[in-house]
């Protein structure tokens, strides 16, 4: 199922029975990007939008700049990036590819109006055939000042 190829969620992960359905040979990805501790809010306050980057091991762009939009889950908490409420941890997102094997990379961009980086973090997995949760590999990016 092409579909599972390029496959992105904020907050919950896809569920694995849903997809196994499918495709028994797939990776899946939670990908977690937060800001370093050591930026603050104030730091922050300047993005107006991140973007995901996935590239493989040529250099190939798997996905090309999928915006994280800032997404408000209760009455104090957002997840996401956008106009000066983006938080310390981002939230978590997920992708499934058809790769069964191989090395991806991951980056995160905080960008401003002006869409110029100003923040910007990446992180490196290998896929990893997806079978059961414990197959589920974890990426961590973290972000911070460029």
């Amino acid at each position: 199922m092409r579909t599972l190829e390029k496959l992105l969620s904020l907050g919950l992960l896809t569920t694995a029975a849903g997809a196994a359905g499918c495709n028994s040979d797939y990776g899946l990805f939670n990908i977690h990007p937060h800001f370093a501790l050591t930026e603050s809010a104030n730091d922050r306050q300047n993005i107006e939008h991140c973007k995901l980057t996935i590239t493989d091991e040529k250099g190939g762009k798997v996905v090309d700049g999928y915006v994280i939009e800032l997404k408000k889950i209760s009455a104090t908490t957002y997840v996401g990036c956008g106009s000066g409420q983006t938080p310390q941890d981002v939230g978590h997102l997920s992708y499934s590819t058809s790769l069964s094997a191989g090395m991806l990379t991951f980056t995160i961009d905080g960008l401003d109006n002006g869409g110029a980086v100003k923040h910007s973090g990446s992180s490196q997995a290998a896929v990893k055939v997806f079978h059961s949760s414990n197959d589920e590999v974890a990426v961590d990016i973290v972000v911070d000042k460029k």
